[in-house]
């Protein structure tokens, strides 16, 4: 197993005087050392003592696969000499502590649609209700603002959270409902325009 420490190449692992660390191969250049953070052992070798989310992984990837820091990649990569592969770039593998992020990420996205479909839903509720049993011009008004909020709540479920099945069907309703309103309003004008033009 062995270990690049970015532009260092070819470290080892071992534990020295009760701490994980890295020992630098034999001739690096010590300039680039200093660079990183490498201390001068009592025997001449060079080392760096790793830190908590370093030392994780390494420990992964010992001792059969090298373990690979660089700047091109968030998180360390990995790579089995002994795999029969034709795969020149070494296997990535996440850390835990980032899949538990995306995972929470992925659980609060799930919860926060399903609050706004719920939401969504009770607007075009309540809107059914009051458009059907209005009695004054205010019900109306309120009705359609329910629907227009509605409708809002679904677009933005719809855009954030595509994977969202029922957002996705309440943007349809909403979707087919509006086209509906769309061609009564365009109908009502061509009716009061006709009326005015025979009034005339």
């Amino acid at each position: 197993m062995y270990i690049n420490y970015y532009f260092i190449p070819g470290c080892t692992y071992s534990p020295y005087q009760g701490k994980n660390v890295i020992f630098a191969p034999d001739g690096t250049d010590e300039d680039l050392l200093q660079q990183y953070d490498f201390q001068k052992a009592e025997d001449g070798r060079y080392f760096r003592i790793l830190t908590e989310q370093e030392y994780q992984a390494v420990k992964r990837g010992y001792p059969n696969n090298n373990v690979i820091f660089s700047y091109e990649n968030s998180q360390p990569m990995y790579h089995n000499p002994n795999r029969k592969t034709s795969k020149k770039l070494p296997d990535f593998i996440p850390s835990p502590s980032d899949s538990e992020t995306e995972n929470q990420k992925d659980e609060k996205g799930i919860l926060i649609s399903n609050i706004l479909c719920i939401f969504s839903f009770l607007f075009a509720a309540i809107g059914t209700i009051l458009w059907t049993y209005h009695d004054t011009n205010i019900d109306f008004l309120v009705s359609v603002g329910m629907f227009i909020i509605g409708g809002i709540l679904a677009l933005i479920v719809k855009i954030r959270y595509p994977e969202n099945i029922l957002g996705t069907i309440l943007f349809g309703v909403y979707t087919v409902l509006f086209l509906i309103a769309m061609f009564v309003i365009v109908k009502l004008v061509a009716f009061m325009v006709s009326c005015c033009m025979a009034c005339l």
